[in-house]
């Protein structure tokens, strides 16, 4: 027992001398791995810095095609009508006001469903083709924003698209009603003049 306290006295006094009397050692490989890793996160640093601005901020790609919306759909009957050899009651020599009223109503609305039709088409054409240049550069995009940028300026023409086709739908309904509210003029000028049905 003797002997263990001995040893143990002199291994504690001869740790104490090393740690007090050592000399210092640096491990130049362990420096340098810790240098090659903080270089290594300086870079991923700088990546993930670069990733932020490239997915923040706009690019400017709302206006990478120009399509404004026309609500308003302005048509001239007269050259509708001309355009597709359709006379007045005047040209035609329609000398009753009634008769003559109700031959220009019809042709009125004939003129302005063909006119708002063909416009509407037109516009649904180009917003079409607007779809497909905006889908085309979805592949040359640089990173993922304009990627991002791209999908949701495709996703605006594509809604403005489905409003096209709802109008068409409208102005279809609206020509089907317009046509039932002449045809029941016309009965009723035919009572008018017959006095019956």
């Amino acid at each position: 027992m003797k002997i263990l306290k001995v040893l143990l006295t002199a291994s504690a006094i001869q740790a104490g001398v090393v740690q007090a009397t050592g000399i210092p050692v640096v491990d130049v490989a362990n420096l340098a791995q810790a240098t090659i890793q903080v270089t290594h996160m300086i870079n991923q640093l700088h990546a993930l810095q670069q990733q932020i601005a490239n997915t923040t901020g706009s690019r400017g790609l709302a206006n990478v095609i120009n399509s404004g919306y026309d609500t308003q759909v302005q048509t001239s009957t007269s050259t509708i009508l001309s355009q597709n050899g359709l006379k007045n009651a005047s040209q035609l020599g329609i000398s009753n006001t009634d008769t003559a009223s109700l031959y220009n109503s019809s042709n009125s609305i004939s003129a302005t469903y063909l006119a708002e039709s063909q416009k509407s088409l037109t516009q649904a054409k180009e917003r079409f083709d607007d779809l497909s240049t905006l889908a085309s550069k979805v592949n040359s995009s640089p990173d993922e924003k304009d990627v991002l940028d791209l999908q949701a300026r495709i996703q605006a023409e594509e809604t403005l698209l489905q409003n096209e086709l709802a109008k068409l739908t409208a102005l279809k309904s609206k020509s089907e009603a317009e046509q039932v509210v002449q045809t029941q003029k016309i009965r009723q000028m035919r009572v008018q003049s017959a006095g019956q049905w």
